[in-house]
């Protein structure tokens, strides 16, 4: 770090010794999401289309920040180029967030990742914003989610080969007081992830499901 020359995110020249000179931002998600399933709209309403239309996304959910491309890069060196102390740059911001004003029942359970793929990349980040969340939010976490199948890329796929690419992944380990279930994750591209969880979640006497994610794919590619 101390002769870092090159930004931290993107390569590009370094202004103080690790972001560029054009600067990176994180935008948050408008107060123009829906405001059930938290797709991001590009005009204020209290529902999206498929929510208005009865085929709402089935569990509550929210997310901090729109995935742009800062935040497309910022996450591939988190996750896979060896920059783990980036999340830094996300805590203050984790630590102000308050989606809802009544989760004080819920506890944080983290999506897991195949033992695999965790140990290829030596941590899992949905662990560390749940961490954060926990800590901020005054609630427990609890990593009850095992993710027993390791499954292909989603990136290629559309939402519904997403949810049959993620069938039978989870499996839940119950645990006693465990009632209402705030499911979190990085990233929120179609709720296919949170879906497969939420259905390891079934028969085990869980009243509640809610996501939070940390960001979020809009559905109009804008800042």
């Amino acid at each position: 770090m101390l002769f870092q020359t090159t930004c931290l995110i993107c390569e590009g020249p370094a202004a103080d010794g690790r972001f560029c000179l054009n600067g990176h931002w994180l935008v948050g998600v408008p107060d123009t999401c829906c405001g059930w399933c938290g797709e991001i709209l590009s005009q204020r309403s209290q529902q999206c289309g498929r929510c208005r239309g009865g085929q709402n996304y089935p569990l509550p959910s929210r997310s901090l920040f729109r995935l742009n491309e800062d935040a497309r890069l910022l996450l591939h060196r988190l996750k896979f180029d060896g920059y783990a102390g980036l999340f830094d740059l996300l805590v203050p911001s984790l630590e102000s967030w308050q989606p809802w004003e009544d989760a004080e029942d819920f506890v944080l359970v983290p999506v897991p990742l195949h033992p695999r793929r965790f140990w290829k990349r030596g941590f899992n980040l949905s662990e560390k914003i749940a961490a954060v969340l926990g800590d901020t939010w005054g609630l427990p976490v609890y990593p009850g989610l095992v993710k027993q199948k390791e499954n292909a890329t989603q990136a290629s796929l559309n939402r519904d080969e997403r949810q049959q690419n993620l069938k039978g992944s989870f499996l839940w380990k119950p645990r006693s007081g465990v009632g209402k279930v705030l499911l979190v994750d990085d990233v929120f591209t179609t709720g296919a992830t949170f879906l497969a969880c939420a259905e390891a979640l079934k028969g085990h006497k869980i009243k509640e499901v809610r996501t939070a994610s940390a960001f979020r794919t809009p559905l109009f590619k804008t800042l």
